[in-house]
């Protein structure tokens, strides 16, 4: 199973977007982001070969970045200073995607509302 968007059924193959609205059918976005104890060997390969945007964040980090991401170890990533630019580049990558679909769907309500991560 995908591990980066395992969420109510949303897979990095099949994104879904969880709305319940308000009256005005608007609505608001809040993010959630993994932080440290989330990565594992291999992360963020998939979004990669799969979605532009994604790949386009991933390019931006740089080939040590995302060789430690596709090819580290998990000994490799849980050395502070690999775990926290692997997973904030994963998590972006993801949400380069979801927010680039969402603003496809309903550009006049992509606007994040809230925040938050772990680590």
């Amino acid at each position: 199973m995908d591990k980066t968007a395992v969420f109510n059924g949303c897979t990095a193959e099949k994104p879904q977007l969880y709305s319940k609205g308000r009256e005005d059918g608007s609505m608001k976005i809040a993010c959630l982001f993994a932080g440290q104890g989330a990565q594992y060997p291999g992360m963020g390969s998939d979004l990669y070969e799969k979605y532009e945007k994604s790949r386009e964040v991933f390019d931006a980090a740089g080939e040590k970045i995302r060789n430690l991401c596709f090819n580290g170890t998990a000994e490799e990533l849980k050395l502070t200073e690999n775990t926290q630019p692997c997973v904030y580049t994963v998590t972006m990558a993801a949400y380069e995607e979801f927010i680039s679909r969402f603003k496809e769907r309903k550009p006049q309500d992509a606007k994040i509302a809230a925040m938050a991560g772990f680590s």
